[in-house]
């Protein structure tokens, strides 16, 4: 198998290091990256996953709608009972929905 090169490595942890901004014009953007490295690069995200969990918890629905897709693109089936929670309580229609298609997604997988 092919190892996850240490840049790719890097750069999650970069991404990571700023998810907990409380400004979602940082926050959004490099949940975006890890999501888009996860596609490429499952091994390199998977270490910073818990930061992707936390970000369900933003106060932000933007940022709670691109941390579900993240997780999605990750195939993060942890993130499934917080999902669920999401897709019965969050406060924002279009999280709740996100939130109930990945949950279905990733309990698929």
């Amino acid at each position: 198998t092919e190892e996850t090169p240490e840049v790719a490595l890097d750069a999650a942890d970069t991404f990571a290091a700023v998810l907990d901004d409380t400004d979602p014009g940082v926050a959004g953007p490099a949940i975006d990256a890890l999501g888009e490295l996860a596609v490429e690069d499952p091994a390199a995200v998977e270490p910073v996953s818990e930061a992707l969990h936390a970000c369900l918890e933003h106060s932000h629905s933007s940022v709670r709608a691109r941390a579900i897709g993240a997780l999605g693109r990750l195939g993060d089936s942890s993130a499934v009972p917080k999902l669920q929670d999401l897709a019965d309580a969050d406060q924002n229609e279009d999280v709740r929905e996100l939130a109930a298609e990945t949950a279905n997604f990733l309990a698929d997988d």
